[in-house]
């Protein structure tokens, strides 16, 4: 096979996975379809945008995940912070009790 043919064959499975994956895409795709004025070349540039764009989507998932990780993790950390100053409090709270009752 030539490269131009398993470029061909690529730009196939991917076309093919995305009408499989995506209902939006089906409707899409099926409305172009249904015109004399879709060209293959109007259909291979409608699949590598919409490769492009599900691409682009999983970026920013990927940086929002990473972003919502990092406030998890600086709540938590704040959380603990508040844990052992609570524990502190109690222990200074029982040191006084203490002391008030050796006096009485």
């Amino acid at each position: 096979m030539t490269s131009v043919e398993l470029n061909k064959e690529k730009i196939k499975k991917l076309f093919i996975e995305l009408i499989k994956e995506d209902n939006e895409v089906k409707d899409i795709l099926a409305d172009i379809l249904s015109t004399d004025l879709a060209t293959k070349k109007d259909i291979i540039d409608l699949t590598i945008a919409i490769k492009n764009l599900r691409e682009d989507f999983n970026r920013e998932m990927i940086a929002l995940r990473k972003d919502m990780r990092e406030e998890f993790d600086r709540v938590w950390d704040e959380i603990k912070s508040l844990r052992e100053e609570m524990a502190q409090m109690r222990k200074d709270m029982r040191e006084e009790f203490s002391k008030v009752w050796d006096e009485i």
